[in-house]
């Protein structure tokens, strides 16, 4: 079922914003939604393929929930799958489980996953939202085409297909296939104002320290929770309006831009040597090529994309176009 927040008016009376895992869930943020809910409002707009594509820390997945909701038996069901990492190819067998009890079509035992799940969807006799999340461990050229097409099949099927990273989902030759609305991180990112009424709403007292390290995150949530220390319980409690600013003895040591470069620093530690290289040489100027990428990695292809899908997929490269990358902001003071 479609839903989205209810808050409205000034933003002194908006709720507070509510803070969990890697996402920030400000009342403003029905911006989104309500986009979301507008487009999907009648059947003529209907897309059949929505793509969240963005890194981690987006808040991709509590988004989406916020949205969709998780009801697979209400009035307009929606079906979980999660892919996995260990085995991907169960994919076609959890949307099998998903449509068999909404189609018309019964499945024969031993026969091609794939086929099965077209013909479940053309056989469909209610609607149904299927949500694909983590997607990245699932994605291939293969099963990007053959969701696409999958996309296609019915009138009564959504997709809606969350990842850190995607193959071909997000290019022209989907589009080509399928109506495909793609959320993305300009989508899912704060704005200047969203951050800022963040920590007007927890109540952080403002400095140079922190209009700085806000401007650095560029909007991605994870960064900011690591410039605020939002889980510090010795900067924040914990009230019945939500999360606040403790104004403690700890306080008078908070630094939300040496809080920031930490956040960086400790990410640079958990990189593999080639990743680390990648991103100190694009710290330093605005862009790298993919050639020059491979290069710095020195290895053979597979080195290279394994090298450039952990960078994409957590944030600390943000592609200028297909073949060029440019270091995260909060990454280019570290050099």
């Amino acid at each position: 079922m479609l839903r989205t927040h209810e808050a409205s008016g000034p933003a002194p009376h908006l709720p507070r914003p509510v803070v969990e895992g890697g996402r920030v869930a400000l009342p403003s943020r029905c911006r989104l939604l309500e986009r979301m809910v507008e487009e999907t409002a009648g059947s003529a707009g209907k897309q059949r393929l929505t793509l969240v594509n963005a890194p981690t820390g987006y808040g991709k997945t509590a988004t989406i929930a916020d949205w969709l909701g998780e009801d697979s038996e209400g009035p307009l069901p929606v079906h979980w799958v999660h892919c996995s990492r260990r085995e991907p190819h169960t994919l076609w067998d959890e949307l099998i489980d998903a449509l068999t009890s909404r189609s018309d079509y019964v499945s024969r035992e031993g026969a091609d996953p794939v086929s099965t799940v077209m013909r479940l969807a053309r056989g469909l006799h209610t609607a149904v939202t299927l949500v694909i999340d983590d997607f990245q461990h699932a994605t291939s050229a293969e099963t990007d085409m053959a969701l696409a097409e999958l996309s296609a099949e019915s009138s009564l099927l959504t997709l809606v297909i969350i990842g850190r990273g995607v193959t071909l989902l997000d290019g022209p030759l989907v589009s080509a296939t399928t109506r495909v609305r793609l959320i993305g991180v300009d989508d899912l990112s704060l704005t200047p104002e969203e951050a800022l009424e963040l920590t007007r709403s927890l109540g952080v007292p403002e400095s140079p320290s922190l209009e700085t390290a806000l401007d650095r995150t560029e909007g991605w949530p994870l960064a900011i929770r690591a410039a605020l220390n939002l889980g510090a319980d010795g900067l924040y409690i914990d009230t019945a309006e939500g999360r606040v600013w403790a104004d403690s003895p700890a306080a008078h040591g908070f630094d939300p831009l040496a809080n920031l470069n930490a956040f960086a620093m400790a990410s640079l530690e958990i990189m593999t040597a080639a990743a680390k290289q990648v991103v100190l040489a694009a710290a330093q100027i605005d862009f790298l090529s993919v050639t020059q990428i491979r290069s710095i990695v020195g290895g053979d292809d597979i080195a290279v994309e394994e090298t450039l899908n952990y960078l994409t997929e957590h944030g600390f490269l943000m592609a200028v176009s297909y073949t060029h990358l440019r270091a995260h902001e909060t990454l280019r003071y570290l050099v």
